[in-house]
């Protein structure tokens, strides 16, 4: 029996044709176009349809084990069937941390200056940081500002030195150093897959020994992610202490056992979510009353459409609210970008490349320009 004819040159072109005006017309019901007459639903459906990039449900499970792929690690390996064997699959270490036995669980490692497997060159100073060198003691007349955060504030997807805390300081440097104020250090505390609870342990044991004038807090979409209790629940696994007090009653009421597997310790923590954050915030400022130095939140942006990044914030910029702890917000930096494809490191990977750091460090600058109250606790006076 012979094969149907093929159809009509005209029925193709007109399927194709129809074919085209329909994805027309669902881009045009894309979210960044959408009137009040779309329904929500609608909207939502057509938004995972057309948007460049993974939906929100797709993006949260990518980042859910994105820290984890940092350092060598399987999400496949989180559904493992033995429980010892998930644990162990949540942190692998790579050639540029260094696995410790404590409470903050890895670090940057010291002195290095190398390429690493992925292209990026990878430099951190005597103290671990990704940044140049410095002195312990802080050099007379310098205006010093420690600089915390997770990858974003380590500068994860730009070469060295044109990520966001090297240019600050150059910015800083070059126009705001005064009659008292000789020069500025920006010192980069910021190492990538460190959840707020880490980064209280920075805030009190790694920053007080430089002695700053001020400390900006850095916090990110991934940082502030669902999966904010990995560092928790693995510090109960291993045994180690969780040394501040709150945090052990706060595990405590979650009945959390070292047997616990990965994902029953990690959905026992996320109804305290709030106050777990919460503490964190609470403990590094009263850390920064103590040195005298002002604290500053700064809510950093990946790169993403501007409209998914709001929902992502409402809980810690509530807790900043709550806290009175000054905050710049930089979460509309791409909201005219138009295309984010040049300025991300990939499609999958939403860390800014050196071009995003550059419209951060813009918006940055826009932001303490309005802000003269809390450009003074940083700085030491309004922008110039």
């Amino acid at each position: 029996m012979s094969p149907p004819p093929p159809p009509p040159f005209w029925k193709s072109v007109a399927t194709t044709g129809a074919l085209l005006l329909f994805l027309l017309a669902l881009e045009q019901l894309h979210l960044s176009r959408r009137r009040p007459y779309v329904p929500a639903v609608v909207a939502a459906l057509v938004h995972d349809l057309v948007h460049h990039g993974p939906n929100d449900e797709d993006e949260l499970g990518l980042q859910a084990g994105y820290y984890e792929e940092l350092f060598g690690a399987s999400r496949d390996a989180t559904r493992a069937n033995d429980p010892e064997a998930e644990w162990q699959q949540t942190i692998r270490i790579d050639e540029s941390h260094r696995r410790v036995a404590e409470y903050m669980l890895y670090e940057l490692k010291p002195d290095l200056d190398f390429v690493g497997a992925g292209g990026e060159r990878i430099v951190t100073n005597r103290y671990g940081m990704a940044d140049r060198a410095c002195s312990e003691a802080k050099p007379a007349g310098t205006r010093r500002i420690a600089f915390l955060g997770d990858s974003l504030v380590r500068g994860l997807g730009a070469p060295f030195g044109r990520a966001l805390e090297p240019r600050f300081e150059e910015w800083l440097d070059a126009t705001q150093r005064d009659d008292a104020v000789k020069s500025y250090e920006v010192l980069n505390f910021g190492v990538e897959g460190y959840r707020l609870t880490q980064i209280l342990d920075v805030a009190c044991r790694r920053v007080p020994p430089f002695q700053p004038d001020a400390l900006l807090l850095g916090i990110s979409d991934l940082g502030a992610s669902r999966n904010f209790a990995w560092h928790l629940a693995r510090l109960v696994h291993e045994g180690i202490d969780l040394r501040y007090p709150f945090l052990k009653e706060l595990v405590a009421r979650a009945g959390i056992t070292a047997r616990a597997t990965f994902a029953e310790a990690d959905a026992r923590l996320v109804p305290l979510r709030r106050e777990i954050l919460g503490g964190c915030l609470r403990e590094i400022r009263a850390r920064a009353d103590a040195l005298h130095a002002p604290l500053v939140a700064l809510l950093i942006p990946t790169v993403i459409e501007s409209d998914r990044l709001p929902e992502r914030f409402v809980e810690m910029r509530a807790l900043l609210r709550e806290l009175a702890i000054p905050t710049l917000d930089l979460l509309d930096t791409f909201a005219d970008a138009g295309d984010l494809a040049p300025l991300r490191v990939s499609r999958v990977d939403h860390h800014p490349n050196e071009a995003g750091y550059g419209m951060i460090l813009a918006r940055l600058k826009r932001r303490l320009s309005a802000d003269p109250a809390t450009a003074t606790l940083l700085l030491g006076h309004a922008v110039r």
